[in-house]
């Protein structure tokens, strides 16, 4: 019955001290189905309604896992982007100059301003810097090299975060796995030892 008990991914969560991991897969499913929702009906209402739930959900399972130093940058990242997405409508901005660094031609740049792009990261929307709302916050960051892909401040926040947070459930773990109690003394003791 153990063995069973410890395959439940509540058991398995509980000795990693991760709280509510449901609330982590339920922002990104909100996302998700915002993003597609808008790709299908053509309603960009859709991908602004899932961003705004999903991030409002992922610093809910933030909160509730901050005994976890990771989830603390992961929830300051959250919450820059939220911010970023609050102050424009519902969706990250991109500014014209990030477009055009990352390949795009000026043309089909300013074809696009104040639009929503479906087909780039599927919940951006062009606009000029001027008409940002703390355009520091949007999608101003690009990878160099074949990637040419665009982040923003939050984004690199919450992925060091995630680092640190995987490092964390990784050394605990280990550290779980490495002592064993000895049922005759009680002792901690390595495996090794044994």
């Amino acid at each position: 019955m153990d063995r069973v008990r410890g395959c439940l991914p509540s058991e398995r969560n509980r000795h990693l001290g991760l709280r509510l991991p449901f609330l982590i897969i339920a922002s990104f499913l909100m996302q998700g189905t915002g993003i597609v929702l808008a790709r299908l009906t053509g309603n960009d209402l859709w991908v602004r309604g899932g961003l705004i739930l999903g991030y409002i959900t992922l610093l809910a399972a933030v909160t509730a896992n901050m005994h976890l130093v990771g989830m603390w940058i992961v929830g300051l990242g959250a919450l820059l982007n939220t911010i970023a997405i609050f102050a424009n409508g519902g969706l990250m901005p991109i500014s014209q100059e990030t477009l055009i660094s990352m390949g795009s031609s000026p043309e089909a740049v300013e074809a696009r301003t104040g639009e929503y792009l479906p087909g780039l990261r599927n919940k951006v929307v062009v606009l000029p810097r001027d008409y940002t709302q703390l355009w520091f916050l949007g999608d101003t960051l690009v990878l160099p090299g074949p990637l040419r892909r665009a982040g923003s401040i939050g984004d690199a926040l919450a992925l060091i975060g995630i680092m640190v947070l995987m490092a964390q459930l990784v050394a605990r773990r280990y550290r779980q796995t490495a002592t064993v109690t000895s049922p005759a003394s009680g002792d901690d003791q390595p495996r090794g030892e044994r």
